[in-house]
């Protein structure tokens, strides 16, 4: 007897790629993914928010030194000691200022391209997401009428063996019961059974249209995945003061 179990060579394949791991029963990779870009926003908008925070205590410190630069320091004092404490507030004025300017470039080399990014990024992903929640909400309710119309027509398959099962057991008024409700059944059955096929077709041709949307939206999520780690990988050197 020849086995039955099928050999590596007749398994389906699947290739390796992103965008074929988010696929299984009942759309279960739709939230996963989903929430993946979700989460791509949030990790922008902190970092975002670091960047401002930490360009502000730039700033303060700047600001807090420069001040202090301006204080007298030594104004009693002439010769090598005076010109020594000059030194010191030169320093210290040389040190705000540096610092000036790295808050300055945090925030024009890191801070404002992040936003812009994290902006556009925002958009690509409401287009992508309003699209493919609306058309996911349309599979799924066209799957519930699938489902009820094909309870419907099998319900009055199940009726109509009854009543030609009773057919053979009853008479008189009885059978002609019997027979009213058969025919009756028989065309609410052709009726249930054309809106089965209907409905089938109608799901058929949204399926293709999601699985169509659905792969580029899974291939568009490594893009975005990539460009935000390259911004956030390849960060200008802001200098040391």
């Amino acid at each position: 007897m020849p086995s039955t179990v099928a050999s590596s060579s007749d398994v389906p394949t699947v290739p390796l790629s992103f965008s074929n791991n988010f696929w299984g029963r009942e759309d279960a990779g739709v939230g996963p993914l989903l929430d993946r870009m979700h989460n791509a926003k949030i990790t922008c908008d902190e970092l975002k928010a670091f960047y401002n925070a930490r360009a502000a205590l730039e700033d303060e410190y700047s600001k807090k030194l420069l001040a202090l630069s301006r204080k007298p320091l030594g104004s009693g004092e002439s010769g090598t000691l005076r010109a020594s404490l000059d030194v010191l507030r030169g320093e210290v004025e040389n040190t705000g200022k540096s610092h000036a300017t790295i808050a300055q470039q945090m925030k024009s080399e890191l801070e404002e391209p992040l936003g812009a990014f994290a902006g556009g990024m925002k958009e690509r992903r409401k287009i992508i997401q309003t699209g493919i929640e609306r058309l996911l909400k349309t599979k799924q309710t066209q799957t519930a009428h699938v489902n009820k119309t094909r309870d419907r027509y099998e319900q009055d398959c199940l009726r109509i063996k009854g009543y030609l099962a009773q057919g053979h057991m009853v008479m008189g008024q009885e059978e002609r019961k019997n027979k009213a409700k058969l025919e009756k059944t028989q065309i609410n059955m052709a009726s249930n059974s054309n809106e089965y096929e209907s409905s089938v077709k109608v799901l058929e041709e949204t399926t293709g249209r999601w699985n169509k949307e659905w792969k580029a939206a899974c291939d568009v999520s490594p893009l975005f995945c990539l460009s935000r780690n390259l911004l956030l990988t390849t960060r200008p050197e802001i200098p040391r003061p």
